[in-house]
């Protein structure tokens, strides 16, 4: 099994014989339950920060789903 990001696959697929390919991409909204999740247990500096802005929350989530584009790597 070999995965990678878009644009290294021309030259890995290229290496390989008798192969098959599988696009794995998250949703937007898988990507936001991960992190809303992930949020939930942050530290203390970005909970206190999400307390005082009642918009931060949905700030953060947007732009990290934005610029994801279907990739999501847990920790």
């Amino acid at each position: 099994m070999i995965t990678g990001r878009p644009g290294a696959e021309s030259i890995v697929l290229s290496k390989c014989k008798d192969l098959v390919s599988l696009e794995i991409r998250a949703s937007d909204n898988d990507i936001r339950k991960a992190i809303d999740n992930e949020l939930n247990t942050t530290i203390k500096i970005i909970s206190d920060a999400m307390d005082d802005d009642p918009t931060l929350r949905n700030d953060i989530l947007d732009a990290i789903v934005a610029k994801a584009k279907g990739m999501y790597c847990p920790s």
